[in-house]
């Protein structure tokens, strides 16, 4: 760990030697504008400061469905996937050729898609007589229809990037 000075060595060199987990809640970093939201789950420390490190959320996110849609025709590509990501500070070059090919993977398998219809079914009702229901009650229906739909939004874009 590096402070003003040199602290101490934790682990052995290279990542991956020593794992440990710990989320924490982040409720807001950066400006009020574009704050941060979520969980720092992936914190990179090493004794060179001079390293520029790459993100690989989108990546990692790809490797995952991968291993979802794909995995039996694809366990060496997510073995070179996750060993690329394992690596200290990967490359961008890098970052994207194996994002490239984890991509193409991802394309020609072949999947049963997700049958979302029972959500749009919910998603599209209305009550016939609204006039039985408070006005709390009706707000409450919606919300619960806007939320709904924003999850699944969120949940299509996650699975997309």
């Amino acid at each position: 760990m590096w402070m003003e000075e040199f602290v101490q060595t934790i682990g052995k060199d290279g990542r991956g030697s020593l794992k440990a987990t710990m989320m924490f809640p982040v409720q807001t970093v950066g400006s009020a504008e574009h704050p941060f939201e979520g969980f720092v789950d992936d914190i990179r420390l090493g004794t060179t400061p001079e390293t520029s490190f790459v993100n690989t959320i989108a990546l990692d996110r790809k490797i995952d469905l991968l291993g979802q849609v794909a995995l039996a025709n694809n366990t060496e590509l997510v073995k070179e996937a996750l060993a690329l990501t394992g690596k200290y500070a990967p490359t961008a070059e890098e970052i994207a050729a194996m994002t490239t090919r984890v991509e193409e993977a991802i394309s020609k398998a072949e999947y049963e898609r997700a049958d979302y219809s029972r959500i749009d079914a919910l998603l599209a009702l209305e009550p016939d007589d609204d006039s039985v229901y408070t006005a709390a009650s009706i707000d409450a229906f919606n919300r619960a229809k806007t939320t709904l739909s924003a999850i699944c939004q969120k949940l299509l874009r996650l699975m997309l990037t």
